[in-house]
């Protein structure tokens, strides 16, 4: 067998409507989430305003929702390109959330109004946006992709 054809043999079909319920359920819970994160953290500490993240409930929405697609956008292109791709999507996803940390300890060094309170808030937020692809994006496309073997 040539390696194109092992190749081919490899690549799935991509679950869209797993995807994209799954993506919409998890930006749900997502936003939910973040949103009661920054309200504890705003009524618990002494937060700035001027620490743009945290400024607006509406800034919660779109940053959300983009990094739920982008999470889903590369789950798609893992399943197409990868053997085991739940478990490479695990693997993904988590250095993702380990590569966020880079701008928050950004934020914390050039940004004034970003205390310590601030920063664990947005931590908290990128921790909980990953949690939610993890704990029910994945379940619904592996679910999809088993049925499918």
């Amino acid at each position: 067998m040539s390696v194109e054809q092992q190749i081919s043999e490899r690549r799935r079909t991509i679950p869209w409507a797993a995807l994209a319920a799954g993506s919409a359920l998890s930006a749900g819970i997502a936003i939910v989430a973040n949103v009661l994160i920054r309200a504890i953290f705003l009524a618990a500490f002494d937060i700035s305003d001027d620490f743009d993240p945290l400024a607006s409930v509406a800034m919660i929405f779109p940053a959300t929702i983009i990094g739920v697609g982008l999470a889903a956008l590369v789950f798609a292109l893992i399943i197409r390109m990868r053997s085991q791709p739940v478990r490479d999507f695990q693997i993904v996803a988590l250095a993702a959330l380990a590569l966020s940390a880079l701008p928050i300890i950004g934020e914390w060094s050039s940004n004034d109004a970003a205390g310590g309170a601030a920063i664990s808030a947005l931590a908290l937020m990128h921790i909980a946006t990953a949690a939610a692809v993890l704990v029910v994006l994945v379940p619904f496309v592996r679910r999809r992709l088993s049925t499918e073997s």
